[in-house]
């Protein structure tokens, strides 16, 4: 499989002349910029296996490529080139010496959660270094078990507050030597943690630079993030001196090898080691047994110890992901924005002042509960710029606008401990430090109340931290927070492409990936600061993008991005340069290069989404056995042609209903539109109905493209009359001799307010021969004939502008660009919902939050319905126990302060825990599932109970398909078809038997 995305494919002459241009290439943007194209593949792994949960990913000096998986397995793989897009894994080797980790509670004991939870660790950041004999890894980890959400959600679940780790597995020609360099790096109770780093020199000494998460919202304690307080090293960007590292003796931990313990604080709850917890005593050290282990809310953090090994390289960040040190030596950082409504300010923010105190109020956690100030979480993910030169810049000198209360003020800001696992009962705020006889003035001899006796954490005050500075908006307190760039939340993963690919057009740029499936593209100036900010640059991933490689021109597969998914999927783009299509093209749609009666149809290429499915037992031609559909039910495919007049041909052939191979069906079962160039060319197209399955069809239709690119469409939403998935096996496109020329037009800025000016760029636009005049319609009534004219827009509206050009052969191509204006004008709230979890037994807890809200003006009002009769909820993120089985729509009405609203609904399944366990008992018979779902339920009562209904669900809940049992089951085995499902992606299926008995299943599909 794979993808290509362009926006133009010119004649051979045309992209020689375009070359020129390459310093403006991008994509999405204009068609110009098409000369930056790469098709996608799926990396194939060949019989090993499936693709790792990833967190990360990179090449190695060794030629493997090497991912993380987020519970702490590393796989090398050895990745074999075939052809274009083909990759495959040839070999693979598994390395534990991460996962065995030990974990423990926050009081520095043996790990007492779920076992599962105690023999992983949450591992999301990894580099690699050495040569191609010894390749090093540094791997970062920490405690596997999350806590904390919405309205505290699971609450403090007593993980490792301290468990952070980083680990050095170096190959010395027979097997991995491990060691763990540093431990006790602070962990959140939610899963901020350590992240991703980097491996870099600064003035000759070897460093990592690592991205550490932080513990609160907005830098106070808070219900959502249990209220655990900042540490000493929590939300920064750390310095790792390996080269001081080296130097020290290798340690040994029941039997795994460590080099360095962070001292942490005294904890007055906890015995020391020497037995001695006088501070004033001589022989006073303040190490307690199991250190570094359990932070313990605070009391037992890591100490910043002056000319130490760790150091904080950039404070103040919520959550660094990733990081990127460029071949310049320049530091980018991505940083998730605060969450509206998990968290405020602290108390005192934007003074020397600023303490750990908790206020009940939260100030700032949202919009509705603003600061004195006006100061409140905005929820904006951003890019920021530490140093454009590391050989240079003073450590810790950049502040990225996060606060921490303890860097702050380490003498005054004192700490907030919270031991409930939910709530405040025993909660205090510790001003007072500890001594065991009061001898010390101010001192407590009260563990209960006392901070440690060797408190603070942090020796030298940097006053700037109790500030925060919002992401894209003003600070009343100060200086503006300065990103690089603000972008859609859950952008993580980031690298920078140093390939020479296209003439050197995105050497240098960076790669982000999002939790929308899409790479992000930010190219610079030569100061390091933005030069274009393109949001959606690459597509089709298909999950969560938070691993992100690019190889370089000495590296294997140079100039290939390499994505890895949290929901297990390993994406590479291939660059492709200088390829002009011929014709006729031919495409085999969900399929390999294939021929049919002396054509060659070429394998798959430029579609933007869907799923392939082959059906080998079909008696028709080879081209036939393979399609491209989509379980979404809306397939796109996007061609690059030039400008002009051609002949489409698709191809079809049903190979899956009624068909040898398939599942029985007729008539009915697939039905489709098909659009080429946004006009309906086949309406509510049924293929058995037209010619019976088996049977291949073809379909011509003559079409003119005046935008570079061929559109095609094949829908099958219930809204336009469509069922089930809509396919197409083969394209074909036929052209003549003629050439247009190419109007390709761009704007400075494409939306605003009134009045908006816009600068309008026409020149680009190619022709075989010239371009000899400019006809700019911008559809308000006004026109233009300059080739790059300027023009202001005065009305809000949307206008698609218009640009015609001409060549000397009196060939005309128009093409159009969309300015939006506004006025500012109120709109309904826009928003989404996520229940976690979303099944489960009676009674089940969920807690409901709300996700991706937008809205022009402010949010006045939610109102829950949780589909059981229960009473509605008016709060915003609510939790809800469902106390008896069935399936729940809850539905949140979202209104905004001018009465606009909008309703959004997911799904809650619940199962009754009553004894029908012990006789009913079904079997998934494998896991993850491959085209077919086969379940065997058996019966061990005396009541025999019968299956009724099966429900096939998506992991929103959504229901995508609803079997008679009788239909599908054949001696006790029901067998449910998902080929159309999309792989990777987790279902359930839910059977609904008499007596008020239900079986729920989890599948991972794998088609």
């Amino acid at each position: 499989m794979n993808l290509t995305i362009k926006n133009a494919c010119v004649s051979r002459q045309k992209w020689i002349l375009a070359l020129f241009y390459s310093l403006f290439i991008g994509l999405f943007f204009s068609p110009l910029q098409a000369q930056i194209d790469f098709s996608k593949s799926n990396l194939n792994f060949n019989g090993f296996g499936s693709a790792p949960i990833t967190t990360s990913l990179t090449f190695g000096p060794d030629g493997r490529l090497y991912v993380l998986e987020y519970p702490g397995t590393i796989y090398a793989l050895t990745v074999k080139r075939n052809a274009s897009d083909n990759y495959e894994v040839i070999a693979k080797e598994t390395i534990t010496g991460v996962k065995s980790i030990p974990n423990h509670d926050d009081d520095g004991t043996t790990c007492s959660g779920p076992s599962g939870s105690c023999n992983s660790r949450e591992s999301t950041g990894l580099a690699v270094s050495g040569t191609a004999k010894n390749p090093i890894l540094y791997v970062t980890s920490s405690d596997y078990r999350v806590g904390s959400g919405s309205n505290g959600g699971f609450g403090d679940v007593n993980l490792d507050t301290n468990s952070g780790v980083i680990t050095q597995l170096t190959w010395n020609g027979i097997s991995w030597d491990v060691i763990d360099l540093v431990r006790g790096l602070p962990r959140s109770e939610e899963n901020h943690a350590t992240n991703g780093l980097e491996f870099t020199t600064i003035n000759g000494i070897d460093y990592l630079i690592v991205a550490q998460g932080g513990h609160a919202n907005g830098g106070a304690a808070s219900v959502n993030f249990s209220y655990l307080c900042e540490y000493a090293l929590s939300g920064a960007i750390l310095s790792v001196n390996l080269s001081a590292l080296e130097k020290m003796p290798v340690l040994n931990d029941n039997g795994r090898n460590y080099i360095y313990n962070l001292p942490t604080l005294d904890d007055p709850t906890r015995a020391n080691v020497n037995g001695i917890t006088d501070p004033n005593n001589p022989s006073y050290n303040g190490v307690d047994i199991n250190d570094p282990w359990g932070g313990n809310d605070g009391l037992n953090q890591a100490i910043v110890v002056p000319g130490g090994p760790v150091q904080i390289f950039s404070p103040g960040y919520r959550n660094p992901y990733d990081l990127v040190v460029t071949e310049s030596g320049a530091v980018y950082t991505t940083d998730n924005g605060a969450n509206g409504g998990w968290g405020g300010i602290p108390v005192n923010e934007g003074s020397a002042t600023v303490t750990n105190a908790y206020d009940a109020n939260e100030p700032g956690s949202d919009s509705s509960s603003s600061a004195d100030d006006g100061e409140f979480m905005n929820n904006t993910d951003h890019l920021q710029l530490i140093t454009t030169n590391k050989d240079n810049y003073n450590f810790g000198s950049f502040y990225g606008g996060h606060p921490n209360p303890i860097r702050a003020n380490p003498a005054g800001a004192g700490l907030y401990t919270a031991p409930a696992n939910l709530g405040t009962v025993g909660a205090v705020f510790r001003t007072q430090k500890y001594d065991p006889n009061s001898s010390t003035p101010g001192s407590t001899a009260d563990v209960n109340i006392a901070l440690p006796a060797n408190w603070p954490p942090v020796q030298t005050a940097n006053s700037v931290e109790g500030d925060w500075r919002g992401p894209g908006i003003s600070n009343p307190d100060g200086p503006d927070d300065d990103p690089i760039t603000t972008w859609g939340t859950n952008t993580n993963g980031i690298d920078e492409y140093t390939a020479s690919n296209f003439g050197g057009a995105m050497k240098g740029d960076l790669l982000a990936g999002s939790s929308r499936g899409i790479l992000r593209r930010v190219e610079l100036m030569a100061d390091g600061t933005l030069k274009k900010f393109t949001p959606e640059f690459l597509g089709g991933i298909g999950g969560n993008a938070l691993g992100v490689t690019c190889n370089g021109d000495s590296e294997i597969f140079p100039g290939t991005i390499w994505a890895g998914t949290l929901n297990g999927k390993i994406v590479v783009y291939e660059p492709m340069e200088g390829e002009a299509l011929n014709f006729p093209l031919r495409i085999n749609a969900g399929g390999p290069e294939v021929s049919l009666n002396g054509n060659l149809f070429g394998a798959d290429n430029y579609f933007f989404n869907g799923q392939s499915y082959t059906n080998t037992s079909t008696k028709i031609p080879e081209l036939y056995q393979t399609e491209r559909f989509d379980s979404k039910l809306n397939l796109d495919y996007k061609i690059p042609v030039p400008s002009g007049n051609y002949q489409v041909v698709l191809h079809f052939a049903e190979i899956y209903w009624g068909a040898a191979g398939g599942v029985a069906g007729g008539i009915g079962k697939r039905v489709f539109d098909v659009n080429i160039e946004d006009v309906l060319v086949l309406d509510d197209y049924d293929i058995i109905a037209d010619v019976g399955s088996e049977t291949p069809v073809e379909k011509t239709f003559l079409v003119t493209v005046s935008d570079g690119e061929l559109n095609l469409n094949f829908s099958a939403l219930a809204s336009t009359g469509g069922i089930n998935s809509p396919k197409v096996s083969a394209i074909e496109i036929l052209t003549d001799s003629n050439e247009s020329p190419v109007a390709i037009a761009s704007a400075e800025i494409i939306n605003g307010t009134v009045p908006l000016n816009v600068t309008f760029t026409g020149d680009n636009s190619t022709d075989d021969i010239e371009v000899i005049s400019y006809l700019w319609d911008f559809k308000d009534g006004s026109t233009s004939s300059s080739a790059n004219p300027k023009h202001t827009f005065t009305s809000a509206g949307i206008y698609e502008v218009e640009l015609t050009v001409q060549d000397s052969e009196e060939l005309t191509n128009s093409t159009t660009l969309t300015i939006t204006v506004v006025d500012n004008q109120n709109q309904a709230t826009v928003s989404g919902i996520n229940a976690s979890p979303d099944n489960g037994t009676a009674p089940l807890l969920v807690s409901f939050t709300v996700l991706n809200q937008v809205d022009d003006v402010a949010t006045t009002s939610y109102l829950w319905d949780f589909g059981d009769g229960s009473t509605s909820s008016s709060e915003m993120e609510p939790s809800h126990v469902f106390s008896e089985k069935g399936i729940y729509e809850v539905s949140l009405t979202v209104n905004d302060e001018q009465g606009l609203s909008h309703t959004q609904t997911t799904t809650v399944t619940v199962i009754d825990e009553k004894k029908e366990e012990e006789t009913i008992v079904g079997i998934l018979m494998k896991n993850p599932v491959k085209e077919v779902a086969q379940v065997r339920i058996i019966d061990n009562g005396t009541d025999m109970v019968k299956v009724f209904k099966i429900y096939l669900h998506d992991s929103s809940g959504r229901i995508v398909g609803i079997y008679n049992a009788k239909d599908i089951v054949s001696n006790g085995l029901y067998q449910i078809p998902i080929a159309s499902l999309s792989t990777g992606q987790i279902y359930y299926l839910s059977f609904e038997m008499d007596k008020g008995k239900r079986l729920v299943f989890s599948m991972l599909v794998d088609n």
